[in-house]
């Protein structure tokens, strides 16, 4: 799928930038568009980098490749791409951990 959009929301120790709730339009693997859910307007990239769907996978392949200490993936059903990710890169670290969600993928005409 080349073009499409999802929701996406991190959870981390991070500026509340970073964390809020978006809603990403990817067209020929490139994203067009980052807006808050919250209120429709764009949402800043100065702090964070937004990811495309095939980067979710990329993620936790990179955490399986390091063998961190906790990762929980839940795939959806439907597209199989990652839903939920939640990371601990090392359980005795403190505020190293995250959690990246993703929801109602659709594929764009």
């Amino acid at each position: 799928m080349h073009d499409y959009e999802f929701d996406f929301q991190r959870t981390c120790f991070c500026l509340p930038e970073a964390t809020q709730r978006v809603h990403i339009i990817v067209r020929q693997d490139v994203i067009v568009s980052v807006v808050r859910t919250s209120d429709g307007q764009p949402a800043t990239s100065s702090y964070t980098v937004w990811p495309r769907v095939d980067e979710l996978f990329l993620d936790v392949q990179r955490r399986l490749e390091q063998h961190i200490d906790r990762l929980d993936v839940s795939y959806d059903p439907t597209f199989g791409y990652p839903r939920s990710i939640v990371a601990d890169i090392a359980l005795m670290m403190a505020d190293d951990e995250y959690a990246l969600t993703a929801g109602n993928l659709r594929r764009l005409q």
